[in-house]
């Protein structure tokens, strides 16, 4: 029913595309393939990307935008993890490649739609934000870094790190930045500077107040934070 309203293409169109239940039928199927698209089925995931991105562009004053680019970035991510395992099942070298490109494209254009979102969100005030505006802000803080890690792209992800833990300060979310900073200058080779990240984040952890660690909303307790420090400091840098 829902394709049948989008893609109308009868001599009489039932609804233009102004028309609000125009719009309501194509976010639902946006919705609908993407969220069965969680499945890893490309198929979906390709055609979630196709509604989502035909939403955005008739609707880009549309106050579900974040929502929506979000979304269209966790598809580009979901499609480019399955690029990366089909490139692992292929035999030709040149379709191998093939895939691996279209798989880093993919997170690239990610990262951009996270940092859309990032920008959107964080230039009003948190106030205003609604619980899951609010996520969509955090969560893409988290994962434009989390994209650049994958990529391989590790100084501009310490950017990005380094920007969700000023902006989350005080907050398991500003752990989770600051340890991702302490990977990326060891997959650089810097030591060095890994210690005195992990040092920071010793620092950052002492500041954290216990009551920000909520079990409830599935976050780690703040013992698990010190003992996964002291892991740190005893074996993985060196």
């Amino acid at each position: 029913m829902l394709v049948d309203i989008v893609d109308d293409r009868g001599p009489d169109q039932l609804f233009s595309p102004k028309a609000q239940e125009y719009r309501a039928a194509l976010l639902l199927l946006a919705e609908y393939y993407s969220e069965s698209g969680a499945k890893a089925s490309l198929e979906n995931i390709e055609k979630g990307i196709v509604r989502l991105e035909d939403a955005l562009e008739l609707y880009p004053d549309d106050p579900d935008v974040p929502r929506l680019l979000f979304t269209l970035a966790l598809n580009y991510r979901r499609s480019a993890k399955l690029l990366r395992e089909e490139s692992q099942t292929l035999t030709s070298p040149l379709a191998r490649g093939s895939s691996l490109r279209e798989s880093q494209r993919r997170l690239e254009r990610a990262a951009e739609e996270y940092d859309l979102v990032v920008r959107i969100l964080a230039a009003r005030d948190l106030s205003s934000l609604t619980e899951l505006e609010a996520t969509y802000l955090r969560s893409s803080y988290l994962d434009r870094g989390d994209v650049l890690f994958d990529l391989g792209r590790y100084q501009d992800a310490i950017v990005a790190y380094r920007e969700t833990g000023w902006r989350y300060e005080n907050t398991p979310t500003s752990l989770a930045a600051m340890l991702q900073v302490v990977h990326c200058h060891q997959r650089l080779g810097e030591i060095q500077r890994a210690r005195a990240a992990l040092a920071r984040l010793d620092w950052l952890l002492k500041k954290t107040p216990a009551s920000a660690f909520d079990p409830e909303r599935g976050m780690s307790s703040k013992e698990y934070w010190e003992n996964l420090i002291a892991r740190l400091e005893r074996t993985a840098i060196n």
